[in-house]
């Protein structure tokens, strides 16, 4: 199926875990995100999508420049990153769904 991009937003990541904007990702009375694409600028960051909090030692850790997809409604809603050094993080974030 195609998908088309439909939300956007960045998200500052720094050492308190923060997700994906519900708000954008899900909105009232649309289709929700069914993938994200998301770059990361300035520090490397931790994910998990598993329901539990990342911290800087755990977690999938992802290198600042570097650009992944996540995929799936409930992963979308479950990810949280968090920023292994301290450093402020940004992602650039593209949500996409189903046409």
């Amino acid at each position: 199926m195609e998908m088309e991009s439909f939300g956007y937003e960045n998200i500052n990541v720094g050492t308190e875990s923060v997700g994906f904007n519900k708000e954008i990702y899900s909105p009232n009375g649309h289709r929700p995100a069914k993938r994200v694409v998301v770059s990361i600028e300035g520090a490397d960051v931790r994910l998990r999508y598993d329901g539990f909090i990342p911290t800087s030692n755990f977690g999938h850790l992802i290198l600042a420049g570097e650009e992944f997809v996540l995929e799936g409604e409930n992963n979308i809603s479950r990810a949280k990153f968090i920023s292994v050094t301290g450093d402020m993080a940004k992602l650039t974030v593209t949500y996409e769904r189903y046409i």
